[in-house]
């Protein structure tokens, strides 16, 4: 029903539908591809991928807790930050592309143990990468460069290319409209790594433990 108009009205017509399901306490089956439209109308989301389901959850449950690559990607903007993976020995560290080494997490140490030696993809959103404020377990401190800045008034989004290696990751944080971040400045980032995601580097179902 939003599908034809201006952005203003969607945004418009998404509190009416919402006011009017609360109102009626219904059942309504909403179908559509626009994840901003699915994450704020539903109680419950079904996410279909080539016409097979992928998850049911809560707007929560997809958002915090993705079945897979897939479902990850399709959710937030910007969307989740993806870079290929190898866990290391002992399932204690995840070797980045372009030669960025991260601990794992101790609640995440076990349940990574038995995927050693595996090709996985490694995800974090860009809320959970920013400036350096803490020393908090968890926090990973990293150089990176600034490729692009997209100032957004409440927010800035920065591309920031993370280690020094020619094939060096590039991944989008989410930054404080006063981090004046430049283009090309080199800048200290810190990735919450509490939130991180990993998903099997061929079917990309998530791997998650039972404490993850």
């Amino acid at each position: 029903p939003l599908s034809n108009l201006d952005a203003l009205l969607r945004a418009e017509m998404r509190v009416e539908i919402k006011k009017l399901h609360q109102k009626l306490g219904n059942t309504i089956v909403y179908v559509t591809h626009d994840q901003v439209e699915a994450m704020t109308l539903a109680d419950r989301i079904v996410v279909l991928q080539a016409g097979n389901l992928i998850q049911y959850d809560t707007p929560d449950g997809i958002y915090n807790r993705p079945a897979a690559k897939f479902v990850a990607g399709f959710t937030g903007s910007p969307p989740m930050n993806f870079a290929p993976c190898r866990v290391g020995e002992g399932g204690r560290t995840l070797h980045i592309a372009g030669g960025v080494d991260l601990p794992v997490p101790a609640r995440c140490v076990a349940e990574c143990a038995r995927h050693v030696g595996r090709e996985v993809t490694f995800g974090l959103r860009p809320e959970h990468i920013g400036v350096p404020t803490t020393q908090a377990p968890g926090i990973e401190r990293i150089d990176g460069q600034v490729l692009l800045v997209e100032p957004l008034g409440a927010e800035t989004l920065g591309l920031i290319k993370l280690g020094n290696h020619a094939d060096a990751v590039e991944m989008t944080g989410r930054f404080e409209p006063d981090a004046k971040l430049r283009v090309g400045q080199d800048l200290p980032v810190a990735l919450d790594l509490n939130h991180l995601h990993l998903f099997d580097g061929k079917t990309g179902l998530a791997i998650r433990g039972e404490n993850w």
